[in-house]
């Protein structure tokens, strides 16, 4: 498969240089959003434009390839190299044809691709549009709703290839995955991002398939306690209806619009964009909420150092940059809402991003079902108290919702939980009957 990933190579390089060479005409490629330059000294863009096209780092994309055909990719990174050439960095997929060349295939799916560990950085100009690749789950879902024609283009992955064997693999854990056109003109609740993993992918196999930037954060952060039970939220059996969509013919011109290589934001996320966006300054000190498996629950602490229109670039006050250049910069959202929490203490309508809570707090209330954040591992971690002490020791028994375990914390680690709605500090109730739903679990 590294002889594929060769020959995918050597014709990029002739169609970059075809690109370049047409009619004599320089690069029609702009740079899009706020750049910031890595510890490489090289320049990095969140999007570029092309011929009234937007594409975003984190966007799934066609790439060209000869006799008008495409190859498919996931695209991690862009960037302008030393010499002033646009960049893109891309993990490519393999159609089946690829695969069953290797190795024999079962239960194919009519369009499967497979996701690879292979990433490239190739010419921005060999990009060729935007692509679309569902979950087999998501993909019955909308070839329920949508005409065949609409989805024409757009791929199923539920499966990985690497090392010459076949993998199960949850693509909706890849970041963008859920801004895809054709996901982000349906209802939010219906396709929401998962809770947890639906496949049993090991550490490494998370990691290598993952945006390089999102690995960083995930090596420094990974849990142990795997053999732990998790709650699992079931998105099978959901029908479909018209409670669940926007109107149909609305969608269908928003898709259709969004899939021929145009972002078109949704009414509800351009909302969100406009009434969040302008929150942040720079040098703030901010909160962020990870939700990724092995992490859900964790705000870290992050200094923001860029805003533009709907993301913002972070430095981690707590976690270090494995390259060696201080601690941890990403570029993350302004306004992603955060998942439902599985206990249903928390306001439901809060984003991933919040102001740092101010230190001056009132005194925390030490008891059964109060609602508390815990100092541990570099992050404060949502938590709920299920044990005191009452022989003086000052450690408490707290359970971690987010990644289903109990942890003993001591009181100085503690701080009170709240939730911030965009404006104002939510108090949390307690719930001293919480420990009668947790066993339920």
């Amino acid at each position: 498969m590294i002889e594929t990933s060769a020959r995918k190579a050597q014709a990029l390089d002739n169609m970059g240089h075809l690109s370049r060479n047409l009619n004599g005409q320089s690069s029609d490629i702009v740079w899009s959003g706020t750049a910031w330059i890595c510890g490489k000294q090289l320049k990095h863009f969140p999007a570029f434009g092309r011929n009234g096209t937007t594409i975003e780092v984190q966007s799934f994309v066609f790439v060209m390839a000869k006799g008008g055909n495409h190859y498919l990719a996931y695209l991690e990174d862009m960037y302008e190299d030393k010499r002033g050439k646009k960049k893109v960095k891309v993990r490519w997929f393999h159609h089946t044809m690829e695969v069953k060349g290797v190795i024999p295939v079962r239960n194919l799916h009519p369009k499967e691709v497979f996701i690879t560990p292979y990433s490239q950085v190739i010419s921005a100009e060999c990009v060729d549009g935007l692509a679309g690749v569902l979950t087999r789950e998501h993909y019955k879902k909308c070839s329920a709703v949508f005409p065949d024609s609409l989805l024409a283009k757009v791929h199923v992955c539920s499966r990985q290839f690497r090392s010459n064997k076949v993998k199960p693999f949850d693509l909706s854990k890849l970041r963008g995955y859920f801004d895809q056109p054709i996901l982000s003109c349906l209802n939010s609740s219906l396709f929401s991002e998962p809770e947890c993993m639906s496949h049993g992918l090991n550490e490494e196999e998370e990691e290598e398939l993952s945006p390089s930037e999102y690995l960083k954060l995930k090596n420094k952060r990974s849990r142990t306690n795997r053999s732990s039970p998790r709650f699992v939220t079931d998105h099978s059996g959901n029908k479909i209806s018209g409670d669940h969509l926007l109107a149909y013919k609305t969608s269908y011109k928003k898709i259709k619009y969004a899939l021929s290589g145009k972002r078109l934001l949704s009414l509800k996320h351009a909302e969100s964009q406009h009434s969040y966006g302008s929150v942040f300054k720079v040098n703030q000190k901010i909160e962020l909420l990870c939700q990724d498996s092995g992490i859900r629950g964790c705000w870290f602490r992050c200094t923001v150092l860029q805003v533009s229109r709907k993301q913002m670039k972070v430095q981690y006050d707590d976690v270090q940059d494995e390259d060696g250049y201080g601690n941890l910069k990403e570029w993350i959202p302004i306004s992603k809402l955060a998942m439902p929490d599985k206990l249903g203490m928390r306001y439901s309508g809060r984003l991933t991003v919040r102001p740092a809570p101010s230190s001056s707090q009132t005194a925390l209330v030490l008891k059964v079902g109060a609602s508390v954040d815990a100092w541990w591992s570099d992050g404060w971690w949502e938590g709920v108290i299920t044990g005191v002490n009452s022989g003086g020791d000052d450690n408490l028994q707290v359970y971690f919702p987010g990644e289903n375990l109990f942890l003993n914390i001591h009181k100085n680690d503690l701080r009170i939980s709240r939730d911030w709605d965009g404006n104002h500090w939510i108090d949390i109730e307690a719930r001293p009957d919480m420990l009668c739903d947790i066993c339920c679990h």
